[in-house]
């Protein structure tokens, strides 16, 4: 069965996530530093009157980013996982590809693999929540 993934950069790496999960890209006006220095976000953006919390990629994945990536994002993506809404900075959307086989299995980044014409690494957005959820005590 066939997944439509939604292709994006963040540095030097090209990523993907699930294109049912994507609900748009912003440029984030305000970023709200949280107290207690949780380094997973960037801090609380604001999207149509709402907090969503914006990730520190590079803290999450264990990577080093360069460049653009190492500084507030200009453009985030904005991603709806069970419900709760999570912002990852990018620098650049670069589409939709159909991937033979779903995303999933893996912890929070995969292995690099071909999407369509990019090598690309899927992010895994069930990770993602849970870091975000475990960082800020949802419930």
């Amino acid at each position: 069965m066939s997944e439509r993934a939604l292709v994006f950069t963040h540095g030097d790496l090209t990523l993907t996530v699930p294109a049912r999960l994507g609900r748009e890209a912003f440029q984030p006006r305000y970023l709200t530093p949280l107290p207690g220095g949780f380094s997973s976000l960037l801090g609380l953006t604001e999207v149509r009157g709402r907090s969503v919390p914006l990730l520190n990629l590079s803290a999450l994945t264990g990577l080093t980013f360069t460049g653009a990536a190492a500084q507030l994002p200009t453009l985030a993506l904005l991603l709806e996982v069970n419900g709760d809404l999570l912002a990852l900075p990018v620098q650049q959307v670069i589409g939709v590809v159909t991937l033979e086989e779903l995303l999933g299995g893996f912890e929070l980044l995969s292995e690099p693999f071909l999407a369509g014409p990019h090598t690309v690494r899927a992010l895994n957005p069930a990770v993602l929540t849970a870091a975000v959820r475990t960082r800020l005590n949802f419930t």
